[in-house]
């Protein structure tokens, strides 16, 4: 049996990508 890295879980890039959109969409850089 090879070992595989494991994928990052979709919930981290979901996440990352709705951080980005909402920073995107504030008016304030926070």
């Amino acid at each position: 049996m090879k070992k595989r890295l494991k994928r990052p879980p979709p919930k981290v890039n979901s996440l990352k990508v709705a951080n980005d959109t909402f920073k995107n969409y504030s008016p304030t850089n926070f």
